[in-house]
């Protein structure tokens, strides 16, 4: 979704894109669609299809410093190929997922030799909260990546990141809007169309996309077998993340999935494709985003606030202090089963009534996490990078 939604921003901004993806197809077709109006957009376009690097592993050995070294190297194949492509070096590699390409105990001068092009990267997971000695040490940083001299500067989700990674670093870190594809519901999608039936008039309050333990997939179902909520209906739909999950953790998830409680409703496959999830986030009522161990941005927000949906987030989050910020919905503390109870009952009160003890302020923090806000910061960046080269 990010790479189609940076790559149409960037072509309107007039410069030439090659997008490597391993869904190249789907992403050319995409953008014809997207931009079938504007001929000489679409032929400054371009795909090239690259595999996805899978990770080696070698017993309980820590290899991500390999498997990170062997991802730039993989890169640097790969720009070798839009060289030959379009017969001309980029002036930018973007990385819209630079989170892969980071890790401790490489410096940034191996990164400098192994890929000589300026790259800017997206990092969407900073880790700041670790202790200061870890931050600025050369060896352990797990950012020093970014101080690699090719590198031209780092954009991140969330303004309090930015402000923290800037004092890591001497480069440009700007903050991006957490955007989200608006792309109209598919009203027709079998998934959406058998939650609300079987809601049967009740309130939904769904848990969307990636279904793995840090979303509070256990507080949010074990709140669902709670008496109290027997009167509200679940939707848990997306692949189920058996690696984040203990043994027990998943053998309890499949003893009520197999009991097919009344209230519930359970799709453990990957949601197709945005039309599909913004109609299953139609469909809801109110959006579970009560994260845990999670400090970072959700584009569940921006999905919320162009649906009006109310939330459930976690107190002191990013994505807590948004919610409480645009009166979006409400905050519980982390894994906090009593209060994650409470919201829901609440927030259901609210809804019928209009939510006016709430008074959401959806649209404002719809436009400042839109594409024509990120079509704004690129065109910031682009601006200084390039302000000597003919367009």
């Amino acid at each position: 979704m990010y790479l189609r939604l940076f790559s149409k921003a960037i072509l309107e901004l007039g410069y030439q894109v090659v997008a490597c993806s391993a869904d190249s197809e789907n992403l050319d077709n995409w953008i014809v669609a997207q931009l079938h109006d504007s001929p000489e957009l679409i032929k400054n376009f371009k795909t090239l299809t690259i595999l996805e690097n899978q990770p080696k592993r070698l017993f309980n050995l820590n290899l991500q410093p390999l498997n990170t070294l062997s991802r730039w190297y993989q890169a640097k194949k790969t720009i070798r190929q839009v060289i030959q492509l379009v017969d001309h070096h980029p002036d930018l590699v973007l990385f819209n997922w630079v989170d892969s390409y980071l890790s401790r105990y490489i410096p940034a001068s191996i990164i400098d030799i192994i890929f000589p092009f300026p790259w800017f990267g997206i990092c969407f997971q900073p880790k700041l909260d670790e202790p200061q000695k870890i931050n600025h040490n050369h060896f352990f940083n797990f950012h020093q990546i970014f101080k690699a001299f090719y590198c031209q500067g780092v954009g991140v989700l969330d303004n309090e990141q930015t402000t923290k990674l800037q004092l890591q670093l001497n480069k440009k870190v700007i903050t991006f809007p957490d955007i989200t594809d608006e792309a109209n519901p598919d009203f027709n999608f079998f998934v959406a169309l058998d939650i609300k039936k079987k809601a049967d008039g009740r309130k939904i309050i769904g848990l969307l996309g990636s279904l793995n333990k840090r979303k509070g997939l256990l507080n949010l179902l074990k709140a669902s077998q709670q008496p109290s909520n027997e009167k509200y209906f679940f939707a848990f739909v997306g692949q189920l993340s058996h690696y984040t999950l203990q043994a027990e953790e998943l053998e309890y998830i499949q003893k009520i999935r197999a009991l097919n409680p009344s209230n519930c409703y359970f799709h453990f496959e990957l949601i197709p494709d945005e039309p599909q999830f913004n109609a299953l986030v139609n469909t809801c009522d109110i959006l579970f985003a009560a994260y845990e161990n999670f400090p970072y941005s959700s584009n569940i927000l921006t999905k919320a606030a162009v649906f009006k949906k109310p939330l459930i987030a976690t107190t002191g989050s990013c994505v807590g202090n948004r919610v409480h910020q645009f009166q979006m919905g409400l905050t519980i503390e982390e894994g906090s089963l009593d209060q994650c109870s409470e919201a829901i009952h609440n927030l259901c009160n609210d809804l019928d009534i209009s939510l006016t003890s709430l008074q959401p302020d959806f649209e404002s923090y719809r436009k400042i996490h839109s594409s024509a806000q990120v079509f704004c910061v690129f065109q910031s960046l682009f601006e200084s990078k390039f302000a000597s080269l003919p367009m």
